[in-house]
């Protein structure tokens, strides 16, 4: 392997050949961060005047304070209970109608896939109406754009107006965005294989489908499985804030409860929500560490011995530290409230 001359010269003749694009990609930056800061109105009047910022530090004070006392009452403890496993349901059920849809959608959107090789050169390469098929394949894409374009709480809000409230809406909106986002990055996955890795499949003169599922598709499992993990672990934090906007579960209710000042019960939801993610942190740690306890995994060279085999020790599962401080607070709290109860 010819690797490349470290001389003095030829550094010298490399620093005087630096892209030009580099210093003005820095100029616009600044340029940008610059005309963001002042295109708004700031009044920075509650840091800087000493009264102003007492009173600002006493209102939080008086804030927090409020989420010192949950709601550990047995009966709204059972209502936590069921909203989370409504918001829980809610994610698993959009993340999965998304996978299935993003994944056919993906098909579609996908040039490696749909469009195949063609003799098409230059600005015919990318025209959208040079073939049927490149035509469905920008219709596809159009479609990914628009689904992701649009947040999920927007769909939430237009799905509420047509099958009204609850966690059937969360789920459907969730499964709307997610499906856009899934289908694009699918598609620039299946698209980034090289295509000298499956060309002795593409060789032995199959189709494109062929192709593509004993081809392509493997290659880019590794990646596929990872990137669906993280929009399922997103999918979770998501549904307790559509629910605010008519999605039901734990969101519709931390809503409901605020416009009502009953902030002992919002921290118990709030309570809810975080264990909800830290949990679903903590599932999705254990499956990307059963993944790379894979053999055939690119990172199980880590685990292998000196004998060449791959160790069936897997590493050790380590505990969230949030849920563990999550766990003391809400126990200190409790034995407070009880404490408290107690009193005469």
């Amino acid at each position: 392997m010819n690797l490349p001359s470290t001389s003095p010269a030829s550094f010298e003749r490399y620093s005087t050949r630096r892209p030009w694009r580099h210093w003005a990609t820095l100029v616009i930056l600044v340029a940008l961060a610059a005309g963001a800061f002042v295109a708004a109105e700031w009044d920075f009047s509650a840091l800087v005047e000493p009264e102003l910022r007492a009173a600002a530090l006493a209102r939080m004070l008086a804030w927090a304070q409020t989420f010192a006392f949950p709601d550990l009452s047995g009966e709204f403890l059972r209502h936590c209970w069921a909203l989370t496993l409504q918001t829980l349901s809610a994610a698993t059920l959009g993340t999965a109608l998304a996978v299935v849809a993003g994944f056919v959608l993906a098909m579609g959107s996908s040039r490696a896939v749909c469009v195949g090789e063609e003799d098409a050169r230059g600005w015919r390469r990318n025209f959208p109406l040079r073939s049927p098929a490149a035509a469905l394949c920008s219709l596809c894409r159009l479609v990914q754009d628009v689904l992701r374009a649009v947040p999920d709480f927007v769909w939430a809000v237009i799905l509420v107006a047509m099958i009204g409230l609850g966690p059937l809406t969360g789920a459907l909106a969730l499964a709307l965005n997610i499906t856009g986002i899934l289908a694009k990055v699918y598609s620039e996955l299946w698209d980034s294989v090289e295509e000298r890795d499956y060309e002795q499949v593409r060789a032995l003169g199959v189709g494109r489908l062929n192709t593509f599922f004993y081809g392509i598709r493997p290659l880019a499992a590794r990646s596929v499985q990872s990137f669906t993990l993280m929009r399922a672990e997103c999918a979770i934090r998501n549904a307790a804030v559509i629910g605010a906007v008519g999605g039901g579960g734990l969101g519709a209710d931390i809503w409901y409860q605020i416009q009502f000042g009953a902030w002992g019960k919002v921290t118990t939801l709030m309570i809810f929500t975080l264990a909800l993610t830290l949990t679903a942190d903590l599932a999705a740690n254990f499956i990307r560490r059963q993944l790379r306890s894979d053999p055939n995994h690119p990172c199980a060279a880590k685990l292998r011995g000196t004998t060449g085999k791959t160790s069936a020790r897997l590493p050790r599962y380590r505990v969230c530290p949030g849920s563990g401080v999550l766990v003391a607070v809400v126990h200190g709290l409790g034995r407070q409230r009880a404490a408290g109860a107690a009193k005469p």
